[in-house]
């Protein structure tokens, strides 16, 4: 099985089952931003399987992995957070909640069956390290997500990271596709492939001569490496350049609204907002031989 990641495809797959929410607050935000897209993008690839929830919480995760109806969600956390016995997220047919700790209930009957794992506990690794360690002790066939692997909170953050550094399982951190607080799948013990899009995007600096160039660059290696070509939709230069700069306010303007290069010049190309943490920057060293990093 091969599966391809990528935003455009992410961005442009539909979300549905809102309607048994609890909180539907960033649910349709895009990938790279929150991971809700990614989830019921994987489901699609699995026929009745069963799917771990490792972590309901509000129970937006375990609707986001329901997407497929043949396959059966299992979510597990230790507290009730939804605290409401008769909201309609518990008639969803296909999930099951259990208020309990999961490594009470992994055996190796009871994972046969199962082909993906959402772990979303408290991020302070140990936990986290024992599932995935009774997993594979289990012999585990599939794909685990761990979600926060770059948790905004400095002690989380270094114990996520603990973590992920010391898996040696194949793995991919996959942060551009799912939530910006960093998404990581695992593979273990199986043939399943990923296929990560490769993106060069330019941030845009400058006045549109300067941009021209950086796009133009940019260019060269979509063309020599296989990148996609993305222009960050938070650079004001990528939109107006220099035009209003120091109040000269020579931009293009329609009923006194500023007409972007998004929709002129640069309407072929593709604009994305672009997370900061999630890509490097690479800068010419001023030869011609060395491209750093």
């Amino acid at each position: 099985m091969k599966i391809t990641l990528s935003n455009t495809l992410l961005n442009n797959f539909q979300l549905k089952n809102h309607d048994f929410l609890v909180n539907i607050k960033h649910y349709d935000d895009l990938s790279g931003v929150q991971e809700y897209r990614l989830y019921s993008y994987l489901s699609t690839f699995f026929e009745n399987i069963t799917i771990l929830d490792i972590g309901t919480f509000d129970g937006r995760s375990a609707i986001a992995l329901s997407y497929n109806e043949t396959n059966k969600i299992i979510s597990y956390d230790i507290t009730d957070h939804i605290k409401n016995k008769n909201h309609k997220i518990y008639t969803k047919k296909n999930i099951q909640f259990k208020i309990k700790n999961v490594l009470d209930d992994l055996t190796s009957d009871f994972i046969k069956n199962i082909k993906i794992v959402m772990i979303d506990i408290d991020h302070f690794e140990v936990i986290e390290k024992q599932i995935i360690d009774k997993l594979y002790e289990l012999n585990f066939s599939g794909i685990i997500l761990l979600d926060d692997i770059k948790h905004p909170y400095r002690k989380e953050f270094e114990c996520m990271q603990k973590l992920w550094n010391n898996i040696n399982h194949t793995k991919y951190d996959i942060t551009n596709y799912g939530h910006l607080s960093g998404t990581g799948l695992i593979l273990m013990n199986t043939n399943i492939e990923i296929y990560l899009e490769k993106n060069i995007i330019v941030k845009g600096i400058g006045g549109l001569g300067n941009c021209l160039f950086q796009i133009a660059s940019a260019i060269y290696y979509a063309e020599k490496y296989g990148y996609t070509l993305i222009l960050d939709d938070s650079s004001n230069s990528l939109h107006i350049g220099t035009s209003n700069y120091t109040n000269r306010f020579k931009s293009k303007t329609d009923n006194n609204n500023i007409i972007s290069y998004k929709n002129t010049i640069f309407n072929k190309l593709t604009y994305r907002t672009c997370n900061k943490n999630n890509y490097k920057i690479i800068h010419n060293n001023y030869t011609d031989t060395l491209i750093i990093p």
